[in-house]
């Protein structure tokens, strides 16, 4: 089975301890962890009620959005959950799955705070997960919104175990034709049909960049 996870305000509830812990633990010396407390910490908010601010005051948690540095944090931040669960693998508390029999297994794919986690279709399994949700959760401060999130199953799975984990998990489920992120989940036998739209897609967007960039734009574009 795979799941889709959806996080909730993401950037807005990041533990600040949490992510210096994971910036000490990958090697920065105690100076750069410092500077960057220094950069998340010193900022000050004000709520515009009615057109007119309220008084200023220092958040205690969370990365601005649109700040170049808060998006490289932040993937340090969410490059914990994959710790989580390749550790849960080694413990054999989830299995991933393989492409092909001698393939390694992938249990999860993350691009941001985006993330899709693959585990086999079962109970044990299901709990394994939600604990390992809930103890990231706790660490990064991160909450996931699981009734935004999604599930689905492979064919060989059985109704009523597909049935038990989604009710378990409170996610709804989603068919496997649906789209993420853009692309389809899964390809049909025609490859050309199923990446067709993304294809088309691409030649919209270089129609707009040939007609409108000069040609040091498209030389950047390129690069």
């Amino acid at each position: 089975m795979g799941i889709t996870i959806d996080m909730a305000k993401a950037f807005d509830r990041v533990n600040w301890g949490f992510l210096l812990q994971v910036l000490s633990q990958m090697g920065f010396s105690p100076q750069w962890c410092n500077l960057i407390h220094q950069c998340i910490s010193t900022t000050s908010m004000a709520v515009i009620v009615n057109g007119s601010p309220r008084k200023f005051f220092k958040p205690s948690r969370g990365l601005r959005q649109g700040y170049p540095l808060s998006l490289y944090l932040f993937l340090f931040c969410m490059e914990a959950l994959p710790r989580y669960l390749t550790h849960a693998e080694t413990q054999h508390q989830i299995q991933g799955i393989k492409i092909c029999r001698d393939a390694p297994a992938i249990n999860h794919l993350l691009f941001a705070d985006e993330c899709m986690v693959f585990c086999k279709a079962n109970m044990q399994e299901c709990n394994n997960l939600i604990q390992i949700f809930q103890e990231f959760g706790q660490s990064s401060g991160q909450l996931i919104n699981f009734s935004k999130s999604g599930i689905f199953f492979s064919k060989n799975t059985a109704p009523e175990i597909a049935d038990n984990i989604s009710n378990t998990m409170k996610v709804q489920r989603i068919n496997t034709s649906e789209k993420y992120l853009g692309s389809q989940l899964f390809t049909t036998k025609s490859k050309i049909q199923a990446f067709k739209p993304c294809v088309d897609n691409l030649k919209f967007r270089f129609a707009g960049w040939k007609t409108n960039l000069s040609t040091a734009g498209k030389m950047t574009m390129i690069q």
